[in-house]
């Protein structure tokens, strides 16, 4: 069990404070790559004798296309001629995986195959290319074939020809120039056999070990936030070097420490099920708007970010859902167990499901799930996409039952951005909710002046109930937020 206590002033320097710390917790941090031919992950000059077969993989999250987009090469920056294999993504998220013949620098010395659809924009996708030769190259997004065509070189290449130049992540560079890609990447892996759709699908939402069999490079980035080095998890070690300006950040990548999957084409029946370390189930079920496959995962730490949480599990779940042309709905049921750590007799009844939509925001808020206490069981319908569930409860508190609303010790009200608390001590809780009961804000408060200022400008317009928890009394007051 892990009690989270949540402060302003936590909140106020987290994004800062971040960035000096470690972060190992489900997907960790990305790398996040901002279009400058200057910057890049150095993996050094240490893939001579990679040839077929061989397999490439990583989470990829574009935020631009570039006329190229460079996403890996074993062979960089070479004077005259194409060497090594190139994993490039054009406009409209085209990708494309080429090799060279060591002979010159144009498309008679080059030769691959590329997609003919694309990877999208602001949302991640993950992206694996298996070449066991040079006309046999398999092209998977979120673990899904792709149709392929040849690409425009000609080069009667066959096998991978190598340099004494630099291998990177982030960027490709021939002697026409280099080409940066602009947007996240997460969990590069390389491997020196073809893996099997099975394999792809099977381990695309979850972390390796670095041991696996024939996997010769993994890149995850995760570890300090500071500093350049990027990790390789194998054995030998090639770790990478930021080269410019790579940023490390807090991955919002759908990656966890174990997971299940399914792909059909038709959902009617489907439940897919992950059990805890501490007892608990998450089913996922009624899974309707056909999306291409769905896969729940669950991360064994609690979350890196812990706002809104009081009393919460030490692992949580998520579920990602390859979307067609209409996101995907399902129900979420969480089975809990009276061991998990959380919850007890006395708090049950205050027991709830939270969610967000991936690792790297801040707060939790409720889902709004249905608590049935005899089958202890929290279920919440129609959860839609991307998100993460996490067990939480409140220690004898239930946030709901409110005394008197007044507006007493609140100001201003109505407010746009912030609003200020004059009643507030050491240890009180303060608990925002809508309308219908759903928990917006939980904060304890731990070092307190005479006015505590709360930010509430990412709320919606509307009627909120802030209340106050003393160890003497509860007071409640009506606030309305308007929108600027």
């Amino acid at each position: 069990m892990k009690r989270i206590t949540q402060t302003i002033f936590l909140l106020m320097i987290m994004p800062v404070s971040s960035y000096t710390q470690s972060n190992n917790i489900g997907p960790g941090i990305s790398l996040e790559f901002n279009g400058d031919a200057a910057s890049y992950v150095d993996i050094g000059d240490v893939y001579n004798t990679l040839n077929f077969p061989v397999t490439f993989e990583s989470w990829v999250y574009p935020t631009a296309f570039n006329p190229v987009n460079g996403v890996m090469a074993s062979d960089n920056d070479n004077a005259g001629n194409y060497y090594g294999l190139h994993v490039n993504m054009y406009p409209s998220g085209i990708v494309a995986f080429e090799i060279g013949d060591g002979t010159g620098a144009g498309s008679t010395d080059r030769r691959g195959k590329k997609t003919t659809s694309g990877v999208s924009l602001n949302t991640w996708t993950h992206l694996a290319i298996v070449a066991t030769s040079i006309t046999d190259i398999k092209f998977y997004f979120n673990g899904i074939l792709q149709p392929t065509v040849n690409t425009d070189g000609t080069s009667p290449a066959t096998n991978i020809l190598h340099s004494s130049k630099i291998g990177t992540i982030g960027r490709t560079a021939s002697v026409h120039g280099s080409s940066p890609f602009t947007g996240e990447m997460e969990d590069v892996r390389l491997w020196s056999v073809a893996r099997t759709e099975t394999e792809v699908r099977s381990n695309m939402c979850h972390k390796l070990l670095g041991t696996e069999t024939n996997l010769i490079g993994y890149w995850n980035a995760d570890g300090p936030y500071a500093g350049t080095d990027v990790n390789d998890l194998t054995v030998p070690s090639e770790n990478g070097t930021i080269v410019g300006t790579v940023s490390k950040i807090t991955s919002s990548a759908p990656i966890g420490d174990i997971s299940v999957y399914q792909y059909v084409a038709d959902w009617s029946g489907i439940t897919l099920s992950l059990s805890s370390p501490g007892g608990d189930k998450l089913k996922i079920n009624k899974i309707v708007n056909t999306p291409s496959c769905v896969h729940l995962y669950r991360v064994d730490s609690a979350p890196y970010y812990t706002g809104g949480l009081d009393i919460a599990t030490d692992y949580y779940y998520g579920v990602f859902t390859g979307n067609g042309l209409v996101p995907a709905k399902y129900t979420a049921t969480y089975l809990y167990s009276m061991s998990n750590g959380a919850v007890t007799v006395e708090n049950e009844v205050n027991a709830a499901l939270f969610a967000k939509n991936d690792a790297a925001k801040l707060n939790w808020s409720n889902a709004g799930a249905t608590l049935n206490i005899t089958s202890d069981k929290l279920t919440k319908k129609n959860s839609s996409s991307r998100k993460e569930f996490i067990f939480n409860t409140y220690d004898n508190v239930n946030p709901r039952l409110a005394g008197p609303v007044t507006s007493l010790n609140l100001y201003p009200n109505p407010a746009s951005d912030n609003i200020s608390l004059s009643n507030v001590a050491i240890n009180d809780r303060i608990c925002i909710t809508d309308i219908s009961g759903t928990v917006v804000r939980n904060i304890i408060c731990d070092d307190i002046e005479s006015v505590m200022k709360i930010d509430v400008s990412d709320l919606h317009a509307g009627v909120y109930i802030v209340t106050v928890f003393k160890t003497e009394d509860i007071t409640s007051y009506k606030l309305i937020k308007y929108d600027d």
